[in-house]
């Protein structure tokens, strides 16, 4: 096996980053620019030149792997915006409320039952169930 092994200056910096990260979160900024910004600096923090970080930025950006990936979440999105827009969320919530008995049991089983599908994006799929069957629960 290949491990590989941090030195301490570079942890320094991967810590560094992680506070930009949170830094740019608190200021309200969205995930995915904080999360951007976090990579150039970790760019700039490991020596790297602009026109480096700009040419590894527009690779990930043109990448199949990228692409691929924005289209399961845009399909996983779409899936589960139809699902709550035919009310088969709510039905499904309803229908593992009256066999379990319990909310909190229901809201436990739900994304277990998503997560045992072979797909991925569960969780994308699992939170719109969550958040039918927790509506008007003093949870």
């Amino acid at each position: 096996k290949h491990y590989v092994y941090l030195r301490p200056m570079e942890i320094a910096k991967l810590a560094v980053v992680f506070v930009i990260i949170i830094l740019l979160l608190r200021l309200k900024l969205s995930v995915g620019v904080s999360i951007f910004l976090g990579g150039i600096a970790l760019g700039f923090l490991f020596g790297q030149h602009i026109f480096e970080i700009g040419k590894s930025v527009f690779r990930g950006m043109v990448a199949w792997r990228t692409i691929r990936l924005i289209l399961i979440v845009s399909t996983i999105s779409t899936l589960g915006a139809l699902l709550k827009n035919l009310n088969i969320t709510g039905r499904l919530v309803s229908g593992v409320e009256n066999l379990s008995g319990s909310i909190k049991v229901t809201l436990i089983l739900c994304p277990v039952i998503i997560g045992l599908m072979p797909m991925p994006g569960g969780a994308l799929l699992s939170a719109p169930l969550v958040a039918d069957g927790a509506e008007g629960q003093p949870i």
